[in-house]
């Protein structure tokens, strides 16, 4: 085997790598973003049994549950760019 065929090898296990990690990636946020979803929505459920209205309750629980994570990832974001 040459060294160009070599180079040609590893670039296309460096370009298979890069796309897993980059499905694998997405898999986990949308799978994050379901649960959180899902899981605001049974809390504001429990909690609409107490008299706060439902959709009300679950947009702010969403809210409070991605937003921290949202900031944190748009000021992460900000930073590698300088």
């Amino acid at each position: 085997m040459t060294y160009d065929e070599e180079m040609a090898r590893a670039a296309e296990v460096r370009r298979r790598i890069v796309q897993r990690a980059r499905l694998y990636t997405w898999g986990f946020l949308t799978t994050a973003l379901i649960v959180a979803t899902g899981g605001s929505a049974l809390i504001a459920w429990i909690m609409s049994g107490v008299g706060l209205p439902f959709v009300q309750t679950w947009v702010a629980i969403l809210i409070i549950v991605l937003l921290p994570s949202l900031l944190t990832m748009v000021w992460r974001a900000l930073r590698s760019r300088d």
